[in-house]
């Protein structure tokens, strides 16, 4: 159990491959920002962690293929990660949750040479969180390719969207899209973004109801 209201920073610099495990049953209080350099990676167990902020631009992921995963952001600021997520199991998720928390998610790789989708079983936008997705990006280079995977999106009192085009799975149960209130937005309120499946795809106009 890690009692901190502070920074846990994965790696001192962009350089250092360091890496942390997060076992099952671990459990963080408090305050905690979580920092994952592009070559750190942290590995997570059975768990459920709640976050202040995430940022960084190294790799979060399950730690086998049979772990799940629930990672909530609440502080009420802004995070930005650019790295990688990979926790596609359909029962793990990414929850952010509350006024003003908002998480800009971006793709890429922990090493940064490679374009690699970020995969999340569950994206879930709730109670005045807002998710917006970025492109998929080297260096200055924006590339038109799938960000985000995802097999479920559900938002209720919440606003998801972005530039970044994020493509739902169907090998999860129905529904697979489930909206109660809020919001789908393009870009930073401008701009466009695309929201797409393999029967359908949909433009995200700028604080357009769905």
């Amino acid at each position: 159990s890690l009692e901190l209201t502070g920074t846990i920073e994965v790696g001192q610099d962009e350089s250092d491959g360091a890496r942390l495990e997060i076992q099952s049953g671990a459990t963080f209080n408090g305050a905690i920002d979580l920092v994952v350099n592009q070559l750190a990676r942290v590995l997570i167990d059975d768990n459920t962690l709640t976050l202040n902020s995430l940022s960084g631009a190294g790799t979060i992921q399950e730690a086998d293929s049979f772990s799940e995963v629930d990672l909530i952001i609440n502080g009420g600021g802004d995070s930005h990660f650019t790295g990688l997520l990979l926790l596609g199991d359909s029962e793990s998720s990414v929850t952010v949750t509350g006024s003003g928390t908002t998480l800009y998610l971006g793709a890429g790789d922990g090493d940064g040479t490679s374009l690699t989708p970020n995969s999340i079983g569950q994206t879930r936008v709730t109670d005045g969180g807002t998710v917006l997705i970025t492109p998929m990006k080297l260096g200055d280079t924006v590339f038109d390719t799938i960000a985000t995977l995802s097999t479920t999106l559900f938002i209720d009192g919440g606003t998801f969207g972005g530039e970044g085009i994020v493509e739902l799975l169907f090998n999860a149960p129905d529904p697979n899209f489930e909206m109660i209130s809020g919001w789908i937005q393009g870009g930073n309120n401008q701009g466009t973004g695309t929201l797409r499946s393999e029967e359908h795809t949909s433009e995200l106009q700028s604080h357009s109801d769905l």
